[in-house]
């Protein structure tokens, strides 16, 4: 499936638009997935729609990860779900004042760094940072460490089976 099975959308900067309520849900009016030339990038919108995503694993699979971690990230059903039930017991114990805490700092820091007219992506710039950190915190990785789970890391998070082949 390629993009141009999908309708276009031009969401670049929607949210900073004093009407961006009205264009995503214009956009989710026409297709609740759709293509972004200007971020070329998919765009799904609403609830519904990123549930069947998640759950779509022949063309949405975390096998472009598994190298990295074939169990959690890099794992789709069943054997991802074994694995975070596995470690929803162990997550429950951390001190959720502190994660919030360092949630909270790590944020501000990494907003304090963004300037009008900046561009980033949510999920590697923003997501995909603050979970390995909170993780390497949890864990008490120090910082030689984290840049060494850190370069582990494949390059391309970003390949979805099916959609750009």
């Amino acid at each position: 499936m390629s993009p141009n099975t999908f309708p276009v959308c031009d969401l670049f900067w929607a949210g900073s638009k004093p009407n961006a309520h009205a264009l995503y849900a214009e956009a989710r009016d026409r297709s609740p997935v759709c293509f972004d030339e200007k971020q070329n990038a998919w765009i799904v919108l609403g609830y519904e729609a990123a549930l069947a995503c998640l759950r779509d694993v022949e063309r949405l699979s975390n096998d472009p990860v598994a190298e990295f971690d074939p169990f959690v990230v890099g794992g789709d059903p069943p054997v991802h779900t074994k694995y975070r039930r596995i470690l929803q017991e162990s997550i429950r114990f951390f001190d959720k004042r502190a994660v919030a805490a360092f949630t909270e700092q790590w944020l501000d820091i990494f907003f304090a760094r963004i300037r009008p007219g900046m561009v980033f992506d949510a999920v590697a710039d923003l997501a995909v940072p603050l979970v390995d950190d909170l993780a390497g915190h949890l864990v008490g990785l120090d910082p030689d460490e984290m840049e060494f789970f850190r370069s582990l890391r494949p390059e391309n998070r970003s390949h979805v089976r099916g959609f750009d082949e």
